[in-house]
């Protein structure tokens, strides 16, 4: 849904169907709590009967859909390293689904794909990384199907970059070389979004 590709139309379309249906859902069921979260997201401030993403955790914190997202908003930090606060979250909803795969021999499906993808992620932003332990970890969720080549290949060099202790992808990066460009516009194209960061390596 977020999306450089797709223009602010295309974009708002697509998100009129997903509150549609996803306040659909919570009709059906209002203890479903990755409904409420994704509800949240989607509806973004316009408010509601209740807050839907408190709703979310009250009911089932630890749901792979709730955690998910409530570990990417924790992580997000423009000017700095990713807080420990959602890293943890990542590392520990892998943790339970790692153990729910082991003890019901269900197949490694979206929800485990997306967790492993971004506690990567997340930990390749904090201020320790610890490269030795996510290089493995990257080969192993590009290994699993469920991620795409690209995006594996992402994982897999960022992984291998920098040394131990080090964030990797600013191993060579210092404070004189980047450049700040304006929120969510590219340098390559002003009408293509971009939902990564604010600063460029010059």
């Amino acid at each position: 849904m977020f999306s450089g590709y797709r223009d602010a139309g295309a974009t708002a379309a697509l998100i009129a169907i997903g509150i549609r249906h996803v306040d659909r859902a919570i009709a059906l069921d209002e203890r479903f709590a990755e409904g409420w979260m994704l509800a949240a997201l989607l509806h973004g401030r316009i408010p509601g009967p209740v807050n839907r993403f408190a709703r979310a955790l009250e009911l089932d914190a630890n749901a792979p859909g709730v955690a998910f997202f409530q570990g990417m908003l924790r992580s997000f930090n423009p000017v700095g390293p990713a807080p420990p606060e959602g890293v943890k979250i990542f590392e520990e909803l892998v943790v339970r689904l790692d153990a729910d795969r082991a003890a019901t021999g269900r197949r490694f499906g979206m929800w485990d794909a997306q967790a492993h993808a971004w506690m990567l992620f997340v930990r390749m932003a904090s201020d320790e990384p610890h490269p030795e332990t996510l290089r493995p970890a990257a080969a192993r969720c590009s290994r699993s199907g469920r991620t795409s080549r690209s995006r594996g290949r992402s994982m897999r060099l960022y992984a291998n970059a920098g040394s131990p202790g080090r964030r990797p992808y600013t191993a060579t990066i210092t404070a004189s070389s980047v450049t700040n460009f304006p929120f969510q516009t590219s340098r390559i194209s002003s009408s293509r979004l971009s939902m990564t960061s604010g600063w460029a390596a010059k």
